[in-house]
């Protein structure tokens, strides 16, 4: 590699794992594989086998097995959050007054009590061109936003799994802030929990001051919103990019691609 550009993380992983001891054995895993700091950029690493499961309360012991982050602005850009743990927020946790940018990354196969991301933050989280999948919690096993504004675009939720009524995303009240979120040409489909309604089964949003738009979106079971369709994505089992015949196909709006984050001219 000759410059920035001419990485491939995919064919040359750097894992970053909190499987510090006995390999396989999760009870000596570190609680946090990587702590944020403000201003900084983790780009292009699998981070894994981070387990908080030491209760207390929101702290970087039961929050963020993958990441943490409080009181600091950061930016996440093509890394992998797998088979991590954490009481609230298996993969990332974000709280008090950060603020977190998740970009072109994948979250998949973490297990927590309430989402593979969580954030309780003043925000904001902006998730572009993401994949959660295949998670499982006991709530809202792909995400919770509690009280954080929020953008999600060009983002594929699907295939997570929730043990209670609370579905993949969860979007609530928190301590009476208002706060407004943005989801946009983006699918969340095959999410699974024990409610008999299919939407929630995808989505909940009980925070009743705030305002959430869905533009442009494709929502099993069906949501209010602008362009919202409730149609089978057809997304490719594996990769999970749109097959032929797929309502996904020729929708995109070209001005609502999300900003190159990593051009600087």
């Amino acid at each position: 590699e000759r410059s920035f550009a001419e990485r491939d993380p995919a064919a040359n992983e750097t894992i970053l794992t909190g499987d510090i001891g006995v390999t396989g054995d999760h009870s000596d895993n570190v609680n946090t594989v990587v702590m944020g700091a403000d201003g900084a950029l983790i780009d292009g690493f699998t981070i894994r086998d981070g387990r908080a499961d030491d209760y207390s309360s929101l702290s970087s012991t039961d929050s963020g097995g993958g990441l943490y982050i409080s009181d600091g602005s950061m930016v996440i850009a093509n890394c992998r959050f797998v088979e991590n743990f954490g009481e609230n927020g298996a993969a990332i946790a974000m709280v008090s007054t950060s603020s977190l940018a998740v970009l072109n990354s994948v979250v998949a196969e973490n297990s927590s009590r309430v989402g593979a991301l969580y954030s309780s933050a003043s925000g904001p989280l902006v998730i572009e061109n993401c994949r959660f999948s295949d998670n499982s919690g006991s709530s809202y096993a792909a995400m919770i936003v509690r009280g954080t504004p929020f953008e999600i675009t060009s983002s594929t939720i699907v295939d997570n799994s929730s043990t209670s009524i609370f579905g993949a995303l969860g979007f609530i009240e928190f301590y009476g802030e208002v706060r407004n979120g943005e989801i946009r040409s983006s699918v969340i489909w095959g999410n699974t929990s024990t409610s008999e309604d299919l939407a929630a089964q995808q989505m909940v949003f009980s925070d009743t001051e705030s305002e959430i738009d869905v533009i442009d979106t494709i929502v099993q079971g069906g949501w209010t919103g602008t362009g919202v369709l409730d149609l089978d994505p057809l997304l490719d089992p594996t990769t999970f990019v749109p097959m032929a015949g797929s309502p996904c196909l020729d929708r995109g709006d070209v001005t609502q691609v999300p900003r190159d984050r990593a051009d600087i001219d």
